[in-house]
């Protein structure tokens, strides 16, 4: 039987990002068993979309449909660059439509502080560089070393098993210390709430199931007619822009990225405005509108 090939930062059963795979599919209905789920990881969120789109579409080993998590926000440093630069090259894609965001998750996590010897023989932490940020006060008060690496399941391997980390803590969830064989020291190191936001990604178009709290983004290249981005931020003037990025493509060109909320009332009237922005725009893709649900 073909399988549901699933993307996500590290591999199953360690990070982050996996267990959120969990909640979303179970939320929107797509395949959560893992016996028929294939974990394709990536060691950094810029490659998630790249290894989503190398699947081919008449794999015989995979379910024509493939799907991806990735983190957007945290509530400690804001947005994530590197993520949300994947979807502005998407504009250089011969088929940029291939990807469609179904569904977001905004939820807590709580980093954990692992290792193989006790708090007192701890010379170093390893880390994912947002974990190191959401635990600075606490680092800094530890006062060892701080190593970054791509993601937090790197940080519990490293500390399992690698030379010259015997006496070094992970930070990450606790599962990750679980599966490496970590104990947990500390289970909620992080200096406050740490919250991050998730989304649900698919090939292919997704069946949009907005609700009353609901984001889309967009990826846009301008015309180069005077005041196009003003009238882009014009005609959406009348909705919430949470985040604005531009990415520099070169020659004195830049392509941007929108995020902004559209309540379920709105939704016909946003995509309507949409339409408009199209007219001033080389390339558009926009992406939802998607729901996006608190835990």
């Amino acid at each position: 039987m073909k399988k549901t090939a699933v993307v996500t930062l590290g591999s199953s059963g360690a990070t982050f990002s996996s267990a959120a795979y969990k909640l979303l599919a179970n939320i929107h209905g797509v395949e959560s068993n893992p016996d028929n789920i294939e974990f394709l990881s990536v060691d950094t969120n810029s490659k998630v979309i790249r290894r989503m789109l190398s699947v081919h579409p008449e794999s015989s080993h995979f379910q024509s449909d493939v799907f991806g998590v990735l983190a957007v926000e945290t509530m400690a440093d804001g947005k994530i660059d590197e993520s949300l630069n994947t979807f502005v090259t998407l504009l250089e894609n011969e088929n940029p439509s291939r990807i469609s965001i179904i569904g977001a998750i905004r939820q807590k996590i709580n980093l954990a502080l692992m290792a193989k010897v006790d708090m007192n023989e701890i010379v170093g932490v390893v880390g994912h560089e947002r974990a190191l940020g959401a635990c600075k006060e606490n680092l800094s008060r530890l006062g060892v070393e701080q190593r970054i690496v791509d993601n937090n399941e790197e940080a519990s391997m490293r500390v399992s098993w690698k030379h010259g980390y015997e006496k070094f803590a992970a930070l990450g969830p606790a599962f990750a210390g679980e599966k490496y064989g970590l104990k947990v020291i500390n289970s909620t190191f992080e200096d406050t709430e740490a919250v991050t936001t998730f989304v649900l990604l698919k090939t292919g178009d997704a069946i949009l199931k907005p609700c009353e709290s609901n984001k889309i983004l967009a990826v846009f290249r301008l015309k180069h007619i005077p005041g196009a981005l003003a009238q882009v931020l014009y005609l959406l003037r009348q909705y919430n822009l949470t985040n604005m990025h531009s990415v520099y493509t070169g020659n004195g060109t830049y392509d941007f990225l929108i995020e902004l909320e559209c309540p379920f009332c709105q939704i016909e009237n946003c995509l309507s405005v949409f339409s408009r922005v199209r007219e001033v725009t080389q390339k558009l893709l926009t992406f939802g509108p998607f729901g996006v649900i608190e835990r």
